[in-house]
């Protein structure tokens, strides 16, 4: 009998937990959705795209809610890093199909003045920003139509061999209803979504001297940074520490609606010893210009939530001994669930 009273708690906890996982609008899911936000990185050097990393990504149209005669579209539009609109267009997809493109190609083939992404990180240059795409199957006419894409991203460096999935923004709902993320992401992403106050970045250099080890981490946010003063732009503030629980206060400068930060340049020098891997952790709230006093952080931003990833790359002696990854940054959905 108690056994039975048991699997009987079990399965009503089971039942409860499955009632509440649907998805909930305009935050990130890792759900069949209408739309997306990639964030991507292209090098190149000169007029060429095709000289290293590179972002592609795929949609699969899950559910078969799209048409085939005519094709139905998926929609891009493609921002700086700084959220000025760079190019626009569709990809055609047909039931149960699968449209893939990379942002190199997209740039080399349908934008003419790319350089407005230009971006330097380390010693090689790269076109930054991100792509919002959403789906518009207007031919079908049941409920929430456009919700059954499965979207895909990919950091590919395949010249030095390295390749590494991520998880893009997922947004369910309406979507990107007016192609504006700063408008859909404050009423929707903002406010519905978790509203994450702390973050925490990871940081993995190992064979730290290798010329192609590296970290960065990217965060996406609603908006911009309005304040026109450079001490009070927005930023990660909190400590940054090693595995050895040796900490350091820390201030990462985050003005933009997509970031890369290159790690090693916030590192302090404690942290990155001779002739060993330097391994450690971020714990950071986000500051707005507003909630500064002078450069210090007077509190968290309570109202807006930024998506981060780490992205982990080594160099070992070989191509086999060489590797990379790609992963989000764990975040805390509320104030009180950081405290001891």
């Amino acid at each position: 009998m108690k056994r039975t009273l048991i699997l009987a708690a079990m399965l009503s906890i089971l039942l409860c937990a499955f009632g509440t996982a649907q998805a909930i609008t305009g935050t990130d899911d890792e759900v069949p959705a209408d739309s997306a936000v990639i964030p991507f990185l292209c090098e190149y050097s000169g007029t060429s795209v095709s000289v290293g990393m590179d972002t592609s990504f795929a949609m699969a149209d899950v559910w078969g809610f799209a048409s085939t005669t005519p094709p139905s579209k998926i929609s891009w539009a493609m921002f700086t890093q700084e959220s000025s609109f760079v190019q626009d267009g569709a990809f055609p997809i047909t039931t149960n199909g699968v449209a893939d493109a990379s942002a190199c190609n997209m740039i080399a083939t349908s934008v003419s003045s790319p350089g407005v992404m230009s971006v330097t990180i380390g010693t090689r240059t790269y076109y930054v920003g991100y792509i919002e795409v959403y789906a518009s199957f207007a031919s079908f006419t049941g409920f929430y139509p456009d919700e059954g894409v499965t979207y895909y991203a990919y950091l590919i460096d395949a010249q030095r061999g390295f390749a590494s999935g991520f998880s893009p923004l997922i947004l369910e709902g309406d979507g990107i209803a007016n192609f504006e993320w700063e408008e859909y992401n404050q009423i929707d992403l903002v406010y519905e979504a978790a509203n994450a106050i702390y973050y925490f970045p990871r940081y993995l250099f190992v064979n730290p001297t290798m010329p192609e080890t590296w970290n960065w981490w990217l965060f996406l946010y609603p908006y911009n940074d309005i304040s026109s003063s450079s001490n009070y732009q927005r930023a990660l503030s909190g400590i940054i520490c090693n595995e050895s629980e040796l900490c350091f206060s820390s201030v990462v400068k985050i003005p933009y609606q997509f970031n890369i930060v290159n790690v090693a340049s916030v590192l302090p020098p404690a942290l990155m010893p001779s002739g060993a891997n330097w391994a450690g952790y971020g714990d950071y709230v986000v500051c707005e210009p507003f909630f500064f006093s002078t450069t210090v952080c007077a509190g968290p931003d309570l109202d807006a939530s930024t998506e981060g990833w780490s992205y982990e790359r080594a160099q070992g002696s070989t191509i086999a001994a060489s590797w990379d990854v790609m992963h989000k940054v764990p975040r805390v959905g509320e104030w009180t669930e950081a405290l001891p």
